[in-house]
Formats: structure tokens, C-alpha cells, sequence
């Protein structure tokens, strides 16, 4: 399933979005229309594609993609043949309301949900699988379209398209989308809980920064080609820059598991926008060579790349998937108004401000302050942790010598019941977790309530993780790296992080503490037992505190 949607993503993309910024200005020299007009009218289904995407969305979580996927590229054929024989401008404003139709039902808001289902834990793994793959729509699509174009004009090139569309994207979702819709998993607040969180500070400052980053990203695609021609590029020249800068997606969201592993939900976000804005300041100023402006337009494709990602697990990263598909139809709705906007506004601002090296230069400004409002945009609990000092919020990086801030003050711990309950925490729940998991219950037996989870679960435990812990007779065959949850931090008295690089939900009356071990992964036997030592030795220390005898 995860192919199939690889394969429609990148045909749906290619045809309904990544083939209007470069039949614009063809369009606009055959009717007469402006520009703008042109792109006001793709802007217009983009927004209708918003509006719809709530309801469809809804939709989604109760009856599965398939039939919503199959309907949204059934009415996207006639949508595409509408807008290549538009002999009218309302015409063609019709076509492309319908085609926003056909777009709710068809680009990324229901892939991403079908796939956060679908793949459970494993989703992060499956979005990046797509979002690679769908990177390279921009790579095929821009330079056939334009192939088309100079062949049979535009409207012969959007008939072909939709043959294509037909062809690819029909068969592919309702053959290959029938597999069963498992049940949602309930990993994040309960339904009781989380209808105040999209008017939460944290989420509103999260729907503003994805909406800036959205509106950037987007005004940028649609806008390069122009700007490569106005800095000297032919229009095929600009088409292929376009196609490569889908190759710069591929490579960015390549490195998107490396900034999970590396950076806080808070620190990574802001990261995304600063370098989103960075590279669109850089096309600004940038007059060329032909070269130079290529591979400035590569790297501003790995931003919008890796940005993508962020987009698709920003809900997850911070309120685990249980609603993904409520929220994050609530989160993507000014997102997707904005990424709807952009291409006309971008057209409309480029004449205003003069060129568009001058609109870059702006759109270079709203990135800047979609970082600057990012800072606010995890949750944070109410209340206090400790004695005067506020809760970290979820996913802010509390590692290293800032961490003794986290603690509650010493003393006894909390227990929320007669058995204390710990939660282990680090990446992969593959090494350090597992061991002090294993070893607590070892020592504790019944006593203690024992739990251990990843940030980024792994396929397996490590070798060598399992073979020194059987040196002490624990057995951890049936053992295996499970996702940190909301519910697992919520239940527990003690959390104990072990370099974990990602969100860890912080909750008023618990004790959080964070243990500085080195990483067993690639390590042999005898680079583990060390790290397994140390971590008895504080398990040991562990229960002294908790009153429990060894």
C-alpha cells in the first residue's frame, strides 16, 4: 500500500499542482488573461481542496482511503479536461474548483492520515517512504510538462496529463487500497481532553507556524520559474531548476531522521523554518550564474523537503495519533488557505513590490517569524514541576546540565498508586531502556510497575544488548523497542530518559530524571557490559529511593 500511494502521490502532485507553475505563463499569452488571474484561479481551488479537506477527512478516519482516494481521482480526470478546454476565464475557474475538490481526497492530508494508521509506530519510517518518493513529482512532472508545452501547447499538455492522471491514479487506489482500516490506537489524550487543545496556546502558535511555512514554501514553488526567468533562465531552463529542486526534497527529507534523533520537537522546528527562510532569502539576492541559481534552488527544495515532514508529524510529535486525523484536519486547514493563497499573492506581491527578487526577499521574512513564533509551539502542563520552577514543555530539550532542573525536589517520589510505576525512555528502545527495564524488574520483581518505550522505536533490540543481559540469566527474547506514548508518561510516578533526542511529555506530579549513558548501538559485547554495569548500579540506587529492597 505503501508503493501504491508512492505511486499516485507523484502522478496526483505532477499533474494538479507542479504542472501550473510551469504552463502560467503560457496560459496567460494564449487567453490574455493576467497572470495573476491564472494563478488566482489555482489559488481558488487550493482553498476549496482546504475547506473540503475537514469533512474529507473526517471521512477518512471512519470508512479508510480507498474509497475516498478512488472518488478524489475519479473527479479529478474530468476536473484537468475541464480546465484544458476552458474557452472562458469562469470556465476555467470552474475546472479548478473542481479539481480542489478532487484534491482533498487525493494529495498529501489523506496519504498522511492513510499511512499514520496504517503503520502505527512505524509511521515516521512510511512518511518519509512517501514523501522521498513524492519529491520527485516536481523531477518528473516540471519537465515533461514543459516537453508537452513546447509539443502541443497547454491545453494538449493538461489533455495528456489527465489521460495520465486516468491511467496512473484511478486503477492504483481502487485496487491497491484494500487492505482493512485497523481501529486508531489510543496513544494520546483521551477524547475528554483534547478539545481544548486546538485552542491551546501551544497549537495556535503551532497553526501559525506551519502557516507561515506552508505559505513560504508553496509561493516559492510556484514562483521560481518566473524568477529564473526574470534572472535570465529560459522557461525550459526554469522547468528543469524545478525538477531538480524536487530532487533537493528527496535529499532533505533523507535527513529528516537525523534531526529527530538530534533535536528536540521545539528545536527542530525552529531549525526547519530558519533554514527555509535562509535559502528563500538566498534565491533574493542571488543573480546567478545559471549554475549557482540551480543549486540554490536544490537546496531550498531539501528545506521544503524536510519541512514537508515536519508538517505530517507535528501532531503525533507532541499529541501522540489518537487524533491525528481531528487535529490535524484543524491544523492543516490555514495551512492549506495559505498554501492555496500563495501562488496568486505571490504573482499579485511580485507586481507590487516591483520583481520577484523583492517578493522572495519577503516571503524570506515571513519564514523568519514562522521560526521566531515556533518557539512557543509545544504544550506545556499547567501548573508547577517542583518547587517554583515551570514544567518543561513536551519536547523541549532538558538534556544535559539543565536537566537537574527537570527533578522534583529531593525527597520521596509521588506515587499515584501502592506499587511505583517507571517508565524508561530513550531513541529506539533498543538498548539502555531495555536493559534498565529488564533490570529493574530483575531486582524489583512484583514490586515495582515497569515500562520502557522510544521516541523512534527500532525493528529489533540489539545483539549485544541481548547477549550481555543473558551473562545475568534475563531473558529478553520476548522483549521488543515499543513507542513512547502519552498515556505511558501519564501512568507512570518516575520517567527516566536516557538521551532521548525527542519529545518526552512532562505531567505535574511526576519525577523526571535523566541519566547520561553511553549509546550501545553498533557497540559489541564488551563496549555494552559497561553500560550495563552502570545502569545497575543505578537501578540499585533507584530503589533505595523508591523504599523497595533489592
Amino acid at each position: 500500500m505503501l508503493a501504491v500511494l508512492c505511486v499516485t502521490e507523484v502522478t496526483s502532485w505532477g499533474v494538479l499542482y507542479y504542472a501550473l507553475p510551469v504552463l502560467a505563463l503560457a496560459i496567460a499569452r494564449d487567453t490574455g488573461w493576467p497572470v495573476a488571474a491564472v494563478t488566482g484561479a489555482f489559488s481558488a481551488g487550493l482553498v476549496v481542496s482546504a475547506l473540503a479537506g475537514i469533512p474529507v477527512g473526517r471521512l477518512l478516519d471512519r470508512i479508510g482511503p480507498r474509497p475516498v482516494m478512488t472518488a478524489g481521482s475519479v473527479l479529478a480526470v474530468p476536473a484537468v479536461v475541464v480546465i484544458a478546454t476552458a474557452g472562458t476565464y469562469p470556465v476555467f475557474v470552474a475546472g479548478w474548483l473542481l479539481a480542489g475538490v478532487a484534491m482533498s481526497g487525493t494529495l498529501y492530508p489523506p496519504a498522511f492520515a492513510a499511512l499514520t494508521r496504517w503503520w502505527g509506530p512505524r509511521r515516521v519510517q512510511a512518511l518519509t517512504g512517501l514523501t522521498l518518493m513524492a519529491g520527485l513529482a516536481s523531477t518528473i512532472f516540471a519537465p515533461l510538462t514543459a516537453a508537452l508545452l513546447g509539443g502541443l501547447g497547454w491545453r494538449g499538455a493538461y489533455l495528456v496529463l489527465a489521460a495520465v492522471l486516468a491511467v496512473v491514479t484511478i486503477p492504483a487506489h481502487a485496487l491497491g487500497l484494500r487492505g482493512p482500516w485497523p481501529r486508531a490506537d489510543h496513544d494520546g489524550p483521551a477524547r475528554g481532553n483534547v478539545g481544548g487543545v486546538p485552542t491551546s496556546r501551544p497549537f495556535l502558535l503551532l497553526a501559525a507556524t506551519i502557516t507561515a511555512g506552508a505559505f513560504t514554501a508553496f509561493a516559492v514553488v510556484v514562483n521560481q520559474v518566473p524568477l529564473l526567468i526574470e534572472r535570465g533562465l529560459s522557461t525550459t531552463a526554469a522547468a528543469w531548476a524545478l525538477g531538480l529542486g524536487g530532487v533537493g526534497q528527496v535529499l532533505g527529507r533523507l535527513g529528516y531522521r537525523r534531526l529527530t534523533d538530534g533535536l528536540a520537537v521545539r528545536a527542530r522546528t525552529v531549525v526547519i523554518l530558519a533554514l527555509t527562510a535562509v535559502t528563500t532569502g538566498v534565491l533574493a539576492v542571488l543573480p546567478g550564474p545559471a549554475v549557482l541559481l540551480v543549486v540554490a534552488v536544490m537546496v531550498t527544495g531539501s528545506a521544503r523537503g524536510v519541512f514537508t515532514l515536519l508538517q505530517a508529524t507535528a501532531v503525533t510529535d507532541r499529541w501522540g495519533a489518537t487524533h491525528y486525523g481531528r487535529l490535524s484536519g484543524v491544523l492543516s486547514a490555514p495551512a492549506l488557505v495559505a498554501t492555496a493563497l500563495a501562488p496568486w499573492a505571490g504573482s499579485a506581491l511580485a507586481a507590487v513590490l516591483g520583481g520577484y527578487p523583492a517578493l522572495f526577499a519577503l516571503l524570506a521574512a515571513v519564514a523568519t517569524a514562522g521560526a521566531a513564533l515556533a518557539l512557543g509551539s509545544v504544550p506545556r502542563p499547567s501548573g508547577h514541576h517542583g518547587a517554583g520552577r515551570p514544567a518543561p514543555a513536551v519536547g523541549e530539550d532538558v538534556t544535559g546540565p539543565a536537566r537537574d532542573t527537570v527533578a522534583l525536589p529531593r525527597g520521596p517520589t509521588p506515587m499515584t498508586a501502592e506499587r511505583p510505576s517507571v517508565l524508561f525512555v530513550c531513541v529506539h528502545n533498543a538498548g539502555r531502556s531495555q536493559m534498565a527495564a529488564a533490570l529493574l524488574q530483575h531486582h524489583a520483581g512484583d514490586a515495582v510497575e515497569v515500562r520502557s518505550a522510544g521516541s523512534a522505536p527500532a525493528d529489533e533490540i540489539n545483539p549485544a544488548v541481548r547477549e550481555v543481559m543473558a551473562e545475568l540469566d534475563i531473558d529478553l527474547d520476548g522483549a521488543h523497542p515499543k513507542l513512547l506514548t502519552v498515556d505511558a508518561v501519564q501512568a507512570s510516578d518516575v520517567v527516566i530518559t536516557m538521551g532521548c533526542g525527542d519529545a518526552c511529555p512532562v505531567f505535574p506530579g511526576k519525577r523526571y530524571l535523566d541519566w547520561d549513558l553511553d549509546d550501545p548501538a553498533g557497540q559489541g559485547a564488551d563496549a555494552v557490559r559497561p553500560i550495563r554495569d552502570e545502569i545497575d548500579r543505578r537501578i540499585r540506587g533507584l530503589l533505595a529511593e523508591l523504599g523497595v529492597g533489592v
